[in-house]
């Protein structure tokens, strides 16, 4: 993984922290702008109802794409990330849009590289923790 890090200052911790900072940042920008569009709106129900079944659903559909990555089971899996792909657009949450859309890509190839899609599914999961933490606040 070091070759996938950038390096500041020869320390990988710090610019990992950096990123994680900056995705935790976007994440939170997107529900901030989510909130004030379906608020402007006036469907601040349907969003939170949408935030609600988020929530509700986690455990899962990352249980699903669990379960498929280790079966190699590309149909569930692509199935999967392209349904949850679906609904984080429909809540204008790009950067989670954008890495399922990567991950089901990845999956499609001809020849799935399945030690990058894993690697993928954590960052993956590493998000949703963000975005659930995000949802969490805004419910309550």
């Amino acid at each position: 993984m070091k070759d996938e890090q950038t390096f500041e200052n020869g320390n990988p911790e710090r610019s990992t922290h950096k990123a994680e900072d900056s995705i935790d940042q976007n994440i939170q920008l997107e529900m901030d702008s989510a909130l004030q569009n379906f608020s402007s709106q006036g469907l601040i129900d349907v969003f939170l109802e949408m935030l609600t079944a988020f929530r509700d659903e986690k455990e899962l559909r990352l249980l699903d794409i669990q379960n498929s990555l280790k079966t190699r089971d590309t149909q569930k899996l692509t199935r999967t990330l392209h349904s949850l792909r679906g609904s984080f657009l429909s809540l204008g949450i790009d950067s989670m849009a954008s890495l399922l859309m990567e991950l089901e890509q990845q999956a499609l190839s001809p020849r799935p590289d399945w030690s990058l899609i894993e690697k993928r599914s954590i960052q993956l999961s590493l998000r949703y923790r963000i975005f659930e933490k995000i949802c969490d606040h805004i419910l309550h």
